[in-house]
């Protein structure tokens, strides 16, 4: 069925003919002539004459009355704008546009307001000033537009406005303003709601909003005109301004319903009283019957504020229109009453405006006879109003008492006054102090701001010169009464005790407000300030009334207010005399028990204390105190405790000076510090520092020994707890008891430290610069607690609350030290107590700096240092701070680096420099004593050193190397100290030594290190460069020559300059003193003197120092030269027995400057002659260590002058030959060392040192010979093998000969892939190459299955490179001899070594062989069938069973990384074992299939770590996309380890998985629990997978050899993922066929088998077949194309009369795909063996299943 049309409403359209019936009897001409401003039609488009038909048929649609259509055509019509590249277009627009806007621009729908406006801004924009002409059309609409309720219409009129008037905006308005008025006047007072919108298409609601919105901007419009322009404009068009306001319709908006227009009318109101007040006043008349008078009746809150700030300001400007409007009923009735309601709506708006409306009112009203009375009668019963809260209640007050003191201030009706002040005022006092008295006002006003309000009336009163004095008194009078009666002439039983102390409170309270605030008027009158009278008279009378009864309480309460701010009121004599009495003989007797009266009149005690000091009456001021101590004592000790604290602190703020201490005193305070009572009290702890406070000082509360007692429980509390959380956690548990007991005494100290004087003055000497040391730690140390540590009060303490109480300790910790900075800094210690406390920090600092068991890191310490430095300011006592800090002195630092040197000749393998280790005469034994560690790993001399890198840091470079007056910088020995920290650091990070060594761990690196200390030093030369140019500034030659000279050519000077200086002091005969300040040469020569001295340790540190001098100034060939012939040959053809550590560096340096020089090259030739003077029986068997070491020196030498071993293997070899010694004395080299090893077991007499380097050199002597036959190369050969054989693996040298070696063999496999011709080489090789290779892949195994691998230690670097280049060499191994080797097993372990390069080798030799293995299963299965042998290897499964762990949330490969190197082997071993699957037989798949089957869990862990390696089931967005790889191909033997890599590697193996064994995939995902992992598995499947396997599939069905299969005909469809299998049977001309559909989320959902055509052939037997062809991918990981040949083969086979298998029904058995082989004897039916089995092994019984006799 079509849609039929429908119509709003969904009433049934009215045909034409039933319209005209209904219309016929119907006035029809008047209902139109209503409707005529909207029967447009196309009069709109009319207008538009010239327009493009397109924008016509555009604006055509604007007739349409729903919004969406008009929306569209607006869009189109703005679209269509903005494309015109000229103005023509849209200048024929403007003839009509003016009609066509204003309609528009009120619309109902404010998004069709917006896109005209958009349109009218763009016209605008293209045309400018060429709108002129119908500007007057456009004006009226446009103005009104820019005051539309909606912001977004609002804005676009509005730029357009400014757009086409950007400087003149009110000329424009002027221009137009007649056309304005007019447009205004026809909205206001000829449109109806009716003329606005057709009833017959909108709601009444929204022909109200429109007209509503009409008449608003209107008024909006017409308050802009007349605040904007100036009166001389106005006055122009007056007489239409006069028709707008005397229309009375306009005022009569006022009254109309809707709250927009009301609140616009008031606004046109306002707006007339400020800039137009004679408008107002011409149309009052018609104004006053509607305004104000609708004021009391106005409802809605929203306009409120506007309504009362017209009203204000319409009677300030015309007071009569309140007389005009109570012309039928008095208007100030209506006023009355509604301040009687209680200002129904807004309190806030209406009480503020009441005294101005009262100041504006006619004299005619508020001069009659009981106005006032009326007025703040009803006034005060507005207090009833249900809006009235004690949140707002102070607005309604304290308009209340301002009309009261404006009634006061301009009447002159004394009566009145009176009676305002006796029963207006007073009341209000009455109340304020007995807020009681008044159930009705209770809890309505605070007390507190009634008591500010009364306060500052009071004071207003007094100050005011409005207010006659006489008035005043009259006041007072009454007011003094008013509280004697309250307060004095009470009688006990009428009012209670607890309403006495509040009358007694709010008084005293609002006595001493009014004090203060007329005080601030009187400060230079001598006079009393007024209340001071009534206090002293009130004072006076309540301690002459002092006794025990119930108003005692009260007094005490309003005693203790006065006595705080009117001290001086106890002095009179009388007063005095009454307290003598009551302090010496009464006080007992008056206070008794109660802990209310104490707490009230300690201020009073304190006062009268004073008073006794000041009169020196000794003997009655302690009399007193001990009085005052006994009555507070015998209270409960929880209250007296707090009585003391504030009694104590408020003597001390006396200034009293006196000693108070007692006996009861003391035990007091002994007894809080002895049970730790300041723990849990406030208040005790408070007492304690205020009797500590006042220690060394003119007030004392307590004994010193008592003092003493307090401060060495602050010392043990501060030493308990340093040792508990800065060394280890006492029962591995914080103590946040012992955390609380030290806030509490912080607290103490804190209050202590803010006294005037420094802390010093203020502790006992015997403990307080230990107390300050401790401070010192606080702030410095962090607080041993983290998330992983548990606390003792577990029950009670939150980890978040534990936390926050560290937080308050820090805090106050730091304010406590900052407190003593600023006081030392302000003078407030003696400069010698200063230095003795530094003394004393530095002290302790260092012991617990040497303390490795010390928590503190090194940034720590040198903050704490740091801020030992800020307590001075003297230079030299900082030098001081500072080298006692570093301790001292470089020899310090010298003998600490002896127990942390790393001496293995094993870094050779990585640096030239490491092999002086043989040369170093100094024995380091570092395994006398175990290296203790720091809780960061660090020892000791790791701690020193990057504790002074980041004191460096912390005070800045120029402080630390501060320089003298002679220009030389002090400390510059501590950067090579910090060098050879960073040499041993990186010696340690190499051999990943963790044991005895200079770290524990792995986390500090020596590249940090490095980046400091380079940091330091080109800060400092980049100084001294500065400074070297800047002294020569006085010199006028020089700088004119450095104008007339470049910089390069400066630079090449100083250059000279510089490596000559170099150059003289390395000197070994005599020592050259540096005059020269540089900071490297300086660094040079120091290191330099202490190799003369040492040797060895400081080889590495100015080896470094060269590279920092090269990086400097490069040093030119001439230079290099000189320091070759001049420096390094002396030193090494005297054969100096230190020069090597020396000659070394400098010759590893200048080999890349003079490589092809000729100095060089007769330089290298030296040492083969010394070489070769020598037979090496005269080496070996000579007693003279001397030429063992000449000759090893000169193979070092020879080697150093080489190019990089790692260069050659890497890079390409250039074109070129390279040689690095001439062809012939190659030759004669290597022929001598032949003649060394002539004769049977030559080699066994070989030294590994002399034959490591022999074996570098060889390798680099290869490129030399390559190309040259001879025997030598036998030679090299069998070098080769005899070392890997007999090398010491074990031991360094060995592991070092070992790979220089293995780099021997790499070099020939590169070479023999290379261009030259190396025929007699490659011959002799390829003679031994089965016995290399065999050694090889041993020594791999045997290096890379030590037991450090599999203890989850990372090799050392320098082993992982030989591991590295023996898998490299055998990565080169032959299949022929690969695949003889049975160390298939063996290779599988090293797929755990922690070296991915040998990890990725070892999986491609493994791959290798699998795959050659896979061939050779496959072949023998096939021809004679499965032996029990056919199994994937356990060694591999072992390691696929040991599924790693991922530690992060986010697996990345690093690495330096143990359980990264453990995930990349596991992971490298699934691609073997899936290897076995993918190209074996069906067959042998299946037997691997059940072999994977009995392994638990082994694929579950396998697929989870996939998961996690990928981000599956964490979150959608974080899953890594594999759609930028080929993940269906993945070379191992390009693949480098690293996060994405990884990723690529598991994504393959995951499509690998679903490829090869698919069955078992699904099996598992079937199983998992984890349904947001079930469901993400499944969604990355289909998302990248699927596609993948589906194509994969598709390809391998189409692209199969089907030759040898007849009548097979396959048609596959890749749209629909679906493949056709027919069997055509040619006698019958018809066919047999099955459908395969592939499922979109495939291999996870099993393919559907349907069956098609099945001609002749029976039900149970198709499906059968369908069941077998299925069962093949379902069970046994087979393909579609395996399911296929299932489906032919039984059918062909049944064709050809083949019997089935009458237990499946299947010819082709599922499980083995044999033909059914087994018959019955009996009933001759035959079956498969692998289903008979099966039905013995159901049935437990071994017979026929068709004829049940026995088989």
């Amino acid at each position: 069925m079509g849609k039929k049309d429908r119509v709003k409403g969904n009433f049934k359209s009215s045909s034409s003919s039933r319209a005209a019936e209904l219309l016929g009897g119907a006035n029809f001409s008047s209902l139109a002539a209503n409707f005529s401003s909207f029967s447009f039609g196309n009069t709109l488009v009319d207008e538009f004459e010239g327009v493009n038909e397109d924008l016509k048929v555009m604006l055509k649609k604007l007739n349409k009355r729903d919004s969406t259509t008009k929306i569209r055509a607006l869009e189109e019509i703005c679209q269509y704008l903005n494309s015109q590249s000229n103005d023509t277009e849209i200048k024929s627009l403007l003839p009509g546009w003016p009609k066509l806007y204003s309609k528009i621009s009120i619309d109902v729908d404010r998004r069709v307001r917006i896109l005209i406006g958009n349109a009218h801004l763009i016209i605008v924009k293209t045309l400018k000033k060429k709108i002129a002409p119908h500007l007057k059309e456009l004006i009226g609409p446009w103005i009104c537009s820019t005051f539309d309720p909606c912001p977004d219409v609002c804005r676009v009129a509005k730029e357009a406005y400014n757009l086409a008037f950007p400087s003149k905006p009110l000329e424009a308005l002027t221009f137009c303003q007649e056309d304005i008025l007019n447009y205004i006047s026809e909205n206001l007072f000829e449109k109806t709601p009716e003329q606005l919108s057709d009833p017959r298409f909108y709601s009444k609601e929204e022909i109200m909003m429109k007209y509503s919105r009409f008449i608003v901007t209107s008024l909006y419009s017409l308050i802009y005109l007349l605040e904007k322009l100036p009166k001389l404009s106005i006055q122009k068009c007056q007489d239409q301004y006069d028709y707008i306001f005397s229309n009375k319709q306009l005022w009569n908006f006022a009254t109309y319903d809707d709250i927009p227009i009301r609140k616009a009318v008031y606004n046109l109101i306002k707006s007339l009283c400020l800039y137009n007040p004679d408008v107002i006043q011409c149309q009052l008349a018609i104004l006053s019957p509607i305004f104000p008078g609708k004021i009391f009746s106005e409802k809605d809150s929203s306009i409120y504020g506007d309504a009362w700030e017209t009203l204000v300001l319409i009677t300030k400007e015309s007071p009569d229109s309140w007389i005009m409007a109570s012309h039928k009923k008095p208007l100030i009735n209506k006023f009355f009453n509604y301040l009687k309601t209680g200002s129904c709506l807004s309190i806030e708006i209406v009480y503020p405006c009441l005294i101005t409306l009262l100041d504006n009112l006619p004299s005619l009203i508020t001069e009659k006879e009981n106005f006032y009375h009326e007025f703040f009668e009803n006034f005060w019963k507005g207090y009833s109003n249900q809006r009235m809260r004690i949140n707002n209640s102070k607005i309604f007050m304290n308009s209340y008492l301002e009309c009261i003191f404006y009634v006061l201030a301009k009447s002159n009706n004394d009566e009145l006054i009176k009676e305002l002040i006796e029963h207006e005022f007073l009341d209000i006092v009455k109340y304020t102090i007995e807020t009681f008295s008044n159930n009705e006002l209770k809890g309505l006003f605070n007390s507190n701001e009634l008591i500010d309000l009364v306060s500052t009336f009071i004071s207003n009163m007094k100050i005011s010169k409005k207010i006659d004095d006489s008035l005043f008194e009259f006041f007072n009078e009454n007011y003094k009464n008013l509280l004697i009666d309250k307060l004095i002439n009470v009688d006990e039983s009428s009012i209670s005790k607890e309403n006495f102390i509040s009358t007694c409170q709010v008084s005293s309270t609002l006595l001493i407000e009014t004090y203060k605030k007329c005080s601030k008027h009187m400060k230079n009158s001598n006079r009393q300030t007024y209340s001071e009278e009534i206090l002293s008279v009130l004072f006076e009378k309540m301690i002459h009334n002092m006794k025990l009864n119930d108003l005692l309480s009260g007094y005490s309460v309003f005693i203790s207010n006065t006595v705080l701010v009117l001290p001086h009121l106890i002095e009179s004599e009388s007063i005095m005399g009454h307290l003598d009495k009551i302090f010496n003989d009464e006080l007992l007797q008056i206070i008794g028990n109660s802990t209310l009266l104490l707490n009230n009149l300690y201020c009073l005690i304190s006062e009268y204390l004073r008073v006794l000091s000041k009169n020196n009456e000794q003997e009655k001021l302690n009399n007193t105190w001990d009085n005052v101590i006994s009555t507070i004592l015998c209270q409960e000790r929880n209250n007296y405790l707090s009585i003391l604290s504030s009694l104590l602190e408020h003597v001390k703020m006396k200034n009293i000076k006196n000693d108070f201490s007692l006996q009861k005193l003391d035990q007091v305070i002994i007894d809080i510090i002895n049970n730790n009572e300041f723990n849990n009290s406030k208040t005790a702890s408070k007492l304690v520092s205020t009797c500590l406070s006042c220690y060394n000082t003119d007030l004392k509360f307590i004994s010193d020994s008592t003092v003493d007692i307090c401060i060495k429980k602050i010392v043990d509390e501060f030493n308990y707890f340093s040792s508990s959380n800065y060394y280890s956690l006492v029962d591995d548990k914080f103590s946040v008891s012992s955390l609380l007991s030290v806030i509490e005494l912080l607290n103490i100290l804190d209050d202590i430290s803010k006294l005037k004087g420094s802390l010093i003055a203020h502790l006992p000497k015997n403990y307080c610069f230990d107390i300050i040391s401790k401070i010192l730690s606080f702030l410095s140390f962090s607080v041993n607690f983290s998330e992983y540590v548990e606390s003792e009060e577990d029950e009670n303490y939150s980890h978040d609350s534990i936390i926050e109480l560290i937080h308050v300790f820090n805090q106050l910790s730091k304010t406590i030290w900052d407190n003593l900075k600023f006081d030392i800094k302000q003078g407030g210690g003696n400069a010698s107590e200063v230095k003795e406390l530094i003394s004393f920090l530095m002290s302790y600092r260092n012991a617990i700096f040497k303390d490795i068991s010390h928590h503190g890191s090194p940034t720590e310490f040198s903050n704490q240092v740091k801020e030992i430095l800020s307590l001075t300011k003297d230079p030299e006592e900082k030098e001081n701070i500072i080298n006692k800090s570093i301790m001292s002195n470089q020899e310090y630092w010298k003998n600490l680096s002896k127990s942390y040197l790393v001496d293995d000749i094993l870094l050779a393998v990585n640096k030239n420099q490491s092999k002086l280790t043989t040369f170093a005469n100094t024995n380091i034994d570092n395994n006398e004593e175990s290296v203790l560690y720091d809780i960061y790993g660090l020892s000791y001399y790791a701690r020193l050193a990057i504790f002074t890198l980041n004191l460096i840091k912390e005070i800045g470079i120029p402080v630390f190397f501060k320089k003298n007056n002679d220009g030389v910088r002090s400390r510059l020995w501590i950067i090579n100290e910090l060098i050879l920290v960073q040499n041993i650091l990186n010696n340690s990070n190499l051999l990943k030594k963790t044991t005895n060594s200079i770290i524990s761990s792995e986390s500090l690196q020596a590249d940090s290190f490095q980046y400091d200390i380079s940091g330091i030093i080109d800060s400092l030369t980049s100084k001294e460069k500065i400074q070297m140019t800047d002294n020569e500034e006085d010199d006028e030659e020089t700088v004119d020559r450095k104008s007339e000279i470049e910089e390069e050519e400066y630079d090449e000077e100083m250059a000279d300059i510089y490596w000559d200086t170099i150059i003289n002091l390395i000197n070994f005969d005599e020592d050259i003193e540096v005059e020269d300040h540089d900071v490297i040469i300086t660094l040079i020569a120091n290191a330099f003197n202490i190799i003369k001295k040492t040797g060895y340790p400081y080889s590495s540190v100015f080896n470094t120092l060269l590279e920092y001098a090269l990086k400097r100034y490069e040093i030119s060939e001439e230079h290099a030269e000189i320091l070759l012939t001049e420096v390094v040959e002396p030193i090494i053809f005297i054969n100096d027995e230190i020069g090597i550590f020396v000659a070394l560096p400098l010759l590893s340096m200048l080999r890349s400057y003079l490589d092809d020089t000729k100095a060089f090259t007769m330089f290298k030739r030296r040492l083969v002659d010394k070489i070769t003077d020598y037979q090496y029986s005269d080496i070996i068997n000579s007693n003279n260590s001397g030429v063992y070491n000449d000759v090893l020196k000169s193979f070092i030498y020879l080697n150093a002058c080489s190019s990089n071993i790692k260069d050659l293997l890497d890079e390409d070899l250039d074109d070129e030959e390279y040689m690095f010694l001439p062809q012939q004395q190659t030759m004669f080299l290597i022929k001598t060392i032949m003649g060394w090893f002539e004769g049977e077991g030559c080699f066994n007499a070989l030294d590994e040192k002399i034959n490591a380097e022999l074996c570098q050199l060889l390798n680099v002597l290869l490129l030399s010979l390559c190309e040259v036959s001879g025997n030598h190369w036998n030679f090299i050969i069998e070098l080769c093998i005899f070392n890997l054989k007999n090398a010491d693996w074990n031991s360094s040298t060995g592991k070092v000969l070992i790979y220089n070696t293995v780099n021997i063999i790499l070099s020939i496999q590169v070479l023999s892939e290379g261009e030259r011709s190396i025929d007699a080489l490659l011959e002799s090789f390829e003679e031994y190459e089965s016995e290399i290779y065999e050694l090889l892949l041993s020594l791999l195994i045997l290096l890379c299955s030590k037991s450090e691998s599999i203890a989850n230690i990372m090799p050392s670097i320098p082993l992982s490179l030989i591991q590295s280049s023996l898998a490299k060499a055998c990565s080169y191994i032959p299949e022929e001899i690969l695949f003889e080797q049975t160390c298939f097993n063996e290779l599988c372990s090293v797929l755990n070594t922690l070296n991915s390069d040998v990890q990725v080798i070892a999986c491609t030799l493994l791959l290798r062989i699998t795959k050659n293995v896979i061939q050779t299963q496959s072949l023998k299965i096939e021809t004679k069938g499965p032996d029990g042998n056919e199994a994937i290897p356990d060694s591999l499964l072992s390691i696929a069973s040991r599924t790693p762990k991922i530690i992060d949330r986010e697996f990345k490969f690093v690495d330096n990384d143990a359980n990264s190197h453990k995930i990349l082997g596991y992971l490298l071993s699934w691609m073997i074992i899936l290897e076995y699957f993918n190209d074996a037989t069906f067959e042998l798949k299946s037997i691997y299939t059940t072999q994977f089957r009995q392994q638990n869990n082994l694929l579950n862990n396998f697929m989870v770590l996939i998961c996690n390696i990928l981000s599956i089931g964490k979150n959608d967005d974080q899953a890594f996309d594999i759609s930028n790889w080929d993940v269906d191909e993945f070379d191992v033997e390009t693949f480098e380890p690293n996060e994405i890599s990884i990723c690529v590697l598991s994504t393959h193996l995951y499509w690998k998985a679903l490829k090869n064994i698919s069955s078992l995939v699904r099996t598992w995902w079937n199983e998992i629990k984890n349904r947001q992992l079930s469901i993400a598995f499944e969604q990355y499947t289909k998302k990248y997978i699927t596609p993948l396997l589906v194509a994969n599939e598709m390809n391998s069905v189409i692209d199969s050899d089907r030759s040898q299969y007849e009548n097979l005909v396959i048609k596959a469809n890749k749209s629909r993922n679906e493949i056709i299998a027919q069997y055509v049977i040619p006698s019958e001309e018809s066919y047999l066929d099955i459908i395969i559909r592939i499922p979109p989320d495939y291999p996870l959902k099993q393919v559907h088998i349907d069956g098609g055509q099945k001609t002749g052939v029976q039900e149970s037997r198709w499906r059968s077949w369908l069941l077998s062809s299925s069962a093949v991918m379902v069970a046994q990981n087979g393909n579609i194309m395996d399911s296929i040949l299932v489906f032919y083969n039984n059918v062909k086979l049944h064709f050809e009369g083949v019997e089935e298998c009458t237990i499946c029904y299947s010819i082709i058995g599922v499980i083995d795909r044999q033909l059914p082989n087994k018959r019955c004897r009996t009933c001759k039916n035959k079956f498969h063996a692998a289903c008979l089995h099966k039905w013995f092994q159901t049935s437990n019984q071994a017979t026929c299943p068709l004829c049940r006799s026995q088989f």
